[in-house]
């Protein structure tokens, strides 16, 4: 079995539970300010709560609701106001203190399944923030996510956000149409998440796939693979359309709570429909409205939101790494943490920390394997 690694800091299934708890009992009515019309053009613009509100900017709810603009931010403001009194979000205005006392209460982090990996990040990759990592391809993007979808159904105290009782959930939003099935039951079955057949001394010698036990043991796996939901966006503004309605499905009572979200790539359906110059502009825009949307859903419930993202050579380089990423400074502005993957020799690759305000720039080497990510040798 894949030893499992252990977050920075763990918290109860009690925390984890009681935060999710504030989130689904807070309400539009629960905002100062929003009175029965107010609350119907809202809920007719498809905003049923205080969140929905204020993953919005003022000209985008004024251009749904019809109300008017300074109304508009009012209303943002109000609800803010009145999630940050009860803790759900983090103030915008606070001491240093009260600052870590929220980041202890609020924030924990996956494990990537590499403890270098997860020592460069700070501890793994953080809740209420976006991660990106960005590299050619073949460089582990993608095998990266998978593996991580995979750690979310871990226990809390190994690094994952899954307990007896109140399993995760992970929404996928694969636009390269690069999420394969039966590679992250793969990854299931080498990390030991299920009981797995024991191996011959020829099977062991020939480093041969690990299977599961029985039918029962595939079922579980199988039951993992159920807790992902897969979205495959054809353009860009379908990829747009799938953000805005992430919070109803982020507050469904009735399921289990999705703690990771995935974008496998960011601007990949961006940039196949805006390939003008021309466009780039519109295409700018766009992922703007985007990535704010998905930042304020990373906030406000406090999930891991970790995009992949593509590159293109700079030309004008003449020293240095010609490699950069694709979203302009929109996108280099709003994700937190920000790692560059580079191919390193047969099924290694090397994670360098770009930008991130827990830690200096450092770099990890990283394996590829039928378990996913591991510590490179």
């Amino acid at each position: 079995m894949v030893e499992l690694l252990a977050t920075k800091k763990s918290r109860t299934k009690e925390e984890v539970d009681k935060d999710l708890e504030e989130v689904e009992d807070f309400s539009l009515v629960d905002v100062e300010g929003i009175g029965n019309i107010r609350l119907k053009k809202l809920n007719l613009a498809g905003i049923e709560r205080a969140e929905d509100l204020i993953v919005r900017g003022p000209m985008e709810l004024h251009q749904l609701t019809g109300l008017d603009f300074d109304a508009c931010a009012d209303m943002i403001e109000k609800a803010r106001e009145s999630l940050q009194k009860k803790d759900i979000i983090g103030k915008t205005s606070l001491t240093g203190r009260e600052l870590l006392d929220h980041r202890a209460k609020k924030i924990q982090y996956l494990t990537t399944g590499a403890s270098n990996f997860n020592e460069i990040l700070g501890g793994g990759v953080e809740t209420g923030v976006m991660t990106e990592v960005y590299g050619e391809f073949g460089s582990g993007k993608t095998q990266i996510a998978m593996t991580c979808a995979v750690n979310v159904f871990l226990p809390i105290k190994d690094g994952g956000f899954s307990d007896e009782g109140k399993p995760a959930r992970v929404v996928y939003i694969d636009t390269e149409n690069s999420f394969r099935p039966d590679r992250v039951l793969q990854i299931i079955y080498e990390r030991g998440m299920i009981k797995i057949k024991e191996q011959t001394p020829a099977q062991l010698k020939a480093n041969a796939p690990k299977e599961p036990l029985n039918d029962e043991e595939e079922e579980k796996a199988l039951k993992f693979l159920e807790r992902i939901k897969i979205y495959k966006p054809d353009n860009a503004g379908q990829q747009v359309m799938v953000g805005e309605a992430l919070g109803k499905e982020l507050r469904d009572e009735n399921a289990d709570p999705i703690r990771l979200i995935v974008i496998d790539s960011i601007t990949s359906a961006f940039r196949m429909d805006f390939s003008g110059r021309g466009e780039l502009g519109e295409r700018q825009q766009l992922i703007k409205k985007h990535i704010k949307h998905i930042s304020r859903i990373a906030e406000i419930y406090n999930v891991v939101v970790l995009l992949t993202n593509q590159v293109m050579v700079s030309p004008s380089v003449m020293f240095g790494d010609p490699v950069k990423p694709i979203g302009g400074t929109t996108l280099g502005h709003t994700s937190t943490h920000r790692v560059y993957l580079r191919k390193s020799g047969k099924d290694k690759i090397l994670a360098k920390l770009v930008d991130s305000p827990n830690n200096a720039q450092n770099e990890a080497v990283l394996s590829l394997t039928r378990a996913g990510v591991v510590d490179g040798e």
